[in-house]
């Protein structure tokens, strides 16, 4: 689990907020911004980018996860249902239709968290007021259910990072 915040953090930190202080410190975004298609062209070109390394950060982030469920079930017990696993037994599905529900609600959770940081990045004046602000608003819900404050658990968007919604 501290992997996963690692990752996020590395997300929420190296993501949006530095191409977005480089753009306003130049003064791009004035020309961006009145020029025809200027300001879409940018913000999708951020998302794209911003897309790409989400992506990238998730493929690394949960491949070793999904590894140790295939060791530990095989392929063959992957139809098994997910019942069968003592914290999931509450659960009316299989353990591969759960890993690709998680997945989903995961990656969901990631884009969600990625249009926060674009939101914030743009309404807040400098590069540190808008870290702060999005480490308060994504990671410090996360460290402190980690830390097992179980209210937590439900605040933000922790419940779809973590992929705690089934």
């Amino acid at each position: 689990m501290l992997y996963i915040l690692i990752a996020f953090g590395a997300f929420v930190w190296f993501s949006y907020t530095p191409i977005n202080e480089k753009f306003a410190s130049a003064g791009a975004n004035v020309l961006l911004h009145t020029s025809p298609r200027g300001r879409r062209a940018v913000f999708l070109r951020k998302f794209a980018t911003g897309m790409i390394v989400l992506t990238l950060i998730y493929v690394l982030t949960y491949a070793p996860h999904f590894y140790n469920v295939l060791h530990a079930y095989g392929t063959r017990a992957i139809n098994a249902p997910a019942s069968s696993m003592e914290h999931l037994s509450s659960v009316d599905m299989s353990i591969l239709s759960y890993l690709i529900v998680i997945s989903i609600v995961r990656y969901f959770g990631l884009i969600v968290s990625m249009l926060l940081i674009f939101f914030i990045s743009l309404k807040a004046k400098s590069f540190i007021s808008s870290l702060l602000i999005e480490t308060a608003v994504l990671i410090v819900p996360i460290v402190l259910y980690l830390l097992e404050i179980g209210f937590f658990k439900w605040v933000g968007l922790t419940p779809l990072i973590i992929g705690n919604v089934l």
